[in-house]
């Protein structure tokens, strides 16, 4: 496509993932200094190099695009990358805390890498057009997460916001199946109001939570 043309130009290595078996065949005489590689992006083993070795690019099928960036965020060998999303998962994945936007997927992106929002792509950009707007984001990998226990973060995330209209101590409590007061005085030493709801809670509260409830509830 457009893009690869561009990238094809100014790389010095551009390896391309292309699902569709019958462009990958054409794709080598069209771009004859790219790699193509005819698989799923989801099922493709990222090549093994020095952390911060490539930068990641592409429009994301809409569908996927939680599951790519997350293989992504998971692969140490890139440093940055850029990526078109729908508008409203671009949204979440941006979101800061204290907005409805805020939750999983917000904190599974923002624990490991640095986000921005460069623009919006409305549907009349493309032909035929789609029926939702798209985001382009720009993401700078933590050249270590933020969490220093993956499981542990994100099984304390997900409990949080198991049930969004309730409190944090409610859901972590009934989640667990700890004793309210217990968890109360952890979510206190956190700074978080035990009243609080998952998405007011900020990224290094979550990442203090988690440490705490490791700490608490071993």
């Amino acid at each position: 496509g457009a893009l690869t043309q561009c990238l094809s130009e100014k790389a010095g290595r551009l390896v391309a993932v292309e699902l569709d078996r019958d462009l990958a065949v054409r794709l080598p005489a069209r771009f004859p200094k790219a790699e193509i590689v005819n698989a799923d992006f989801l099922d493709w083993p990222p090549p093994e190099v020095p952390p911060g070795t490539f930068r990641v690019i592409g429009n994301l099928p809409y569908s996927a695009a939680a599951p790519i960036l997350q293989k992504v965020l998971a692969w140490t060998g890139w440093d940055r990358a850029v990526f078109m999303v729908q508008k409203e998962v671009a949204d979440r994945i941006a979101a800061p805390a204290g907005t409805k936007a805020f939750g999983i997927l917000s904190l599974a992106v923002q624990s490991r890498a640095t986000t921005e929002t460069l623009f919006d792509v409305p549907p009349g950009a493309f032909n035929p057009p789609p029926r939702v707007t798209s985001t382009v984001l720009r993401f700078r990998r933590r050249p270590v997460p933020l969490f220093r226990d993956e499981s542990a973060f994100f099984n304390v995330v997900k409990a949080g916001f198991a049930q969004r209209r309730k409190t944090l101590a409610n859901n972590l409590a009934g989640s667990f199946s700890k004793d309210r007061e217990a968890v109360e005085k952890i979510l206190t030493r956190c700074g978080v109001d035990p009243r609080a709801r998952a998405e007011v809670v900020s990224l290094p509260q979550w990442v203090a939570l988690a440490e705490e409830m490791v700490r608490g509830f071993p």
